[in-house]
């Protein structure tokens, strides 16, 4: 490690500790959060804000070393063994404890119990872990798929099966790019809704799984805020509305009544192609769709709140609330890197056209921008929401 690399402050999967403290947890917390996200280091011997180097000296360092790896390893449950180094920088020895992203998730502090001494990493910052994100947690840990999991004490009727059938086939019909693909397209069968765990086959029965409640609209008790709430603003905040709606249903039509509503409130131009005169919006469709239909795709529906898309007089913005996937960063999914979150509609999603191949979506979105001449969209991590990359407007700064 270098100094340039420790003046480059705290961050997501980085914290300084200028020495051990006397209260254990200060560092405890971090490394259980850590542990439940990507991963991360707790360098010890650094001054944090001023990023100075103070180090240990050497009759002490291996002392403090094993202190630091006995506390985390005992403090722990599931127990956590940091990788643990010693490091010289500027001429003086750190102690650096590197947490390992962990398998066996939730982890949380012993003392506490799960509900009390779960902690995760949101924007440099570790906080303690609500009930909803402890349960995703859980899930993790199991490698199990929440939406991909049976409703219990429903059934479903074939009529209903050949209806979400007929709508999802329709649908592809829809956003088919052209001719060839269209008549290319196949009906969905029940075999591939249970294969893609939008229905489980038990004893002749077909039952729910909580993407089935999505994909159809049945979601009011189980997922109050599996909606989209859109807005036009007067200005560049959120002070003055000028006109607001909400789309409601299956999540896929959810997509199509907030791109209606985004084409209503943004300029429609033209231009001549050949002879043919072609309307132009002032922001690249594909791109807008594809930023909503990753938000109403990867968002984790047991967060509180529900998806927004903005529009401001400089830029359009689309906000998901839960964290992302822990393994992802913002800068893996402008790289293209993609980890869904939501395999069942995921599936569904890809079938239908509404995504395409998984990590290409964020990229395009990029490129479409820069063809526009908009410049790169911004992406963002606020709290418990993620702000999908959000567009300048045409003849706007932003």
């Amino acid at each position: 490690m270098t100094l340039e690399e420790l003046k480059k402050g705290e961050h997501v999967t980085v914290e300084y500790k200028l020495d051990i403290p006397q209260e254990r947890e200060k560092y405890l917390k971090s490394a259980v959060a850590f542990a439940n996200g990507a991963g991360g280091k707790l360098i010890f011997g650094v001054k944090n804000q001023t990023w100075d180097v103070i180090g240990f000296p050497d009759d002490e360092v291996f002392q403090k070393y094993d202190a630091i790896a006995n506390s985390i390893y005992d403090a722990c449950t599931p127990s956590l063994v940091p990788v643990m180094e010693i490091e010289e920088v500027d001429g003086k020895k750190i102690i650096v404890a590197n947490i390992l992203p962990g398998m066996d998730k939730p982890y949380y502090l012993r003392a506490d119990g799960m509900m009390e001494g779960t902690y995760i990493r949101i924007a440099g910052v570790t906080r303690k872990a609500e009930p909803y994100l402890i349960k995703e947690l859980r899930l993790e840990g199991t490698n199990k798929s929440y939406y991909a999991t049976q409703v219990t004490g429903e059934e479903v009727t074939p009529d209903e099966i050949d209806a979400l059938c007929e709508r999802m086939y329709q649908h592809a019909l829809d956003l088919c790019k052209n001719d060839e693909q269209r008549r290319s397209q196949k009906k969905v069968t029940v075999s591939q809704l249970i294969q893609w765990r939008i229905l489980v086959h038990f004893q002749d029965k077909y039952l729910p799984t909580y993407a089935w409640k999505l994909l159809t609209g049945d979601i009011d008790t189980l997922f109050p805020d599996a909606f989209i709430q859109m807005a036009v603003f007067k200005g560049n905040t959120r002070a003055v509305f000028l006109d607001r709606k909400e789309a409601r249903g299956p999540i896929d039509q959810q997509i199509e009544d907030a791109m209606i509503f985004v084409k209503k409130h943004i300029n429609l131009g033209s231009r001549i192609a050949d002879v043919y005169r072609e309307d132009i919006y002032e922001l690249p469709m594909d791109s807008v769709r594809e930023l909503i239909s990753n938000a109403v795709c990867h968002r984790s529906y047991l967060s509180p709140g529900s998806i927004q898309v903005a529009i401001y007089d400089d830029r359009l913005e689309v906000t998901s609330p839960g964290r992302l996937s822990p393994d992802l960063t913002i800068e893996h999914l402008i790289e293209g890197n993609s980890r869904v979150r939501n395999i069942a509609i995921g599936a569904a999603f890809q079938y239908m056209h509404i995504i395409e191949r998984w990590g290409s979506g964020i990229p395009r979105v990029f490129e479409d921008a820069r063809m526009y001449g908009l410049g790169d969209p911004e992406s963002r991590i606020s709290g418990h929401v993620s702000i999908m990359p959000d567009f300048c407007r045409k003849n706007n700064n932003c």
